[in-house]
């Protein structure tokens, strides 16, 4: 499969990181904000990390004016600020992974190389199929501020991540009806309250995994019952599955 170029878009304080950073023979660009909008409409990646430092309003209109003009490039989106509200609203444009800094410089390499990978191999498109259908409704969803009942509710997810969380428990801790909440949640985030649950477990089965902990006690400890739940979820956000995850950071170490 033919190779693409990381594209980075950060700020002139920020471009020496990544000009740092190892990331093995891969063809890097680093372009600032300025210049990046002026070549959006004709980028050709395999990855593009928009590092905006303090100012999410400027990541979060990059970040959509790239998903407008290059609707099948992934983007990872990295913050000093970050908030609920803007990790939400990253996701619901269309980013495939949201960063907050300051980095953990191995762990990011180490993300950044097992998503290259699983770009360049078959199980992309299936991967794709799978987030185009979470997004398809977010594209169209009205641009607003998140209401207080979806955040308590967000909140919710993360606190109890690791423990049985049902549809009805969620909808009570944003005081609606489950049918009223899950049409409202869908609206507003672009996806069903399930799937921002599944999404929000695998991202915190990552970083443990990382830690070397073994895969059952991970699912275990992120809410998953059983293995073959824990590796059909994490094989479509991830493009693969916990054990090939853990050995691509084994062999980086």
């Amino acid at each position: 499969m033919k190779k693409n170029p990381i594209l980075i878009i950060a700020n002139l304080d920020n471009q020496d990181l990544y000009s740092a950073l190892p990331l093995w023979d891969e063809q890097v660009e680093i372009f600032t904000f300025c210049a990046a909008s002026r070549h959006s409409q004709r980028f050709c990646a395999d990855l593009v990390l928009v590092d905006c430092d303090s100012d999410d309003i400027a990541g979060l209109e990059m970040l959509r004016e790239i998903k407008q003009k290059n609707p099948d490039v992934p983007v990872m989106f990295i913050t000093s600020a970050g908030s609920e509200e803007s990790a939400v609203e990253a996701f619901r444009i269309g980013a495939h992974d949201y960063f907050k800094k300051p980095l953990d410089l191995l762990q990011f390499r180490n993300t950044v190389r097992f998503f290259i990978e699983v770009k360049r191999t078959n199980s992309w498109e299936r991967w794709q199929k799978y987030r185009a259908d979470q997004t398809r409704s977010a594209a169209h969803a009205p641009e607003c501020d998140l209401p207080p009942n979806l955040l308590r509710c967000i909140r919710y997810i993360k606190e109890n991540l690791g423990d049985p969380i049902s549809l009805e428990s969620m909808a009570q801790e944003g005081g609606l009806s489950k049918h009223h909440f899950c049409r409202e949640f869908k609206k507003i985030i672009g996806m069903t309250p399930m799937q921002f649950l599944s999404r929000l477990r695998i991202k915190r089965s990552k970083d443990l995994l990382r830690k070397d902990i073994p895969v059952s006690t991970v699912a275990m400890k992120v809410g998953f019952n059983d293995l073959s739940s824990f590796n059909r979820h994490f094989r479509e956000l991830v493009g693969g599955t916990p054990s090939e995850f853990k050995k691509s950071l084994q062999r980086e170490s």
